[in-house]
């Protein structure tokens, strides 16, 4: 695994096609995070993957870019 320190508006560019961006974080517990790739990758919530209760379809991108909001740790 690699791990990054990123600050608010920083990003990250995996594979060269899928950016990641640090949208804001409230009191060090809750993370915005940003994600723009192509309509043919999907993106889904770790905890949801392989579980029956993993969407019969994928999260629905906003203007070219997904939003979610995780809990640290």
């Amino acid at each position: 695994m690699l791990v990054l320190t990123r600050r608010i508006k920083q990003t990250i560019v995996i594979g060269g096609n899928i950016t990641v961006v640090v949208l804001g974080v409230e009191r060090n517990k809750f993370i915005w995070l940003g994600f723009a790739a192509p309509d043919d990758v999907v993106i889904t919530c770790g905890e949801l993957v392989g579980s029956e209760n993993t969407p019969h379809s994928p999260h629905k991108k906003t203007e070219g870019m997904l939003i979610l909001t995780r809990e640290a740790n």
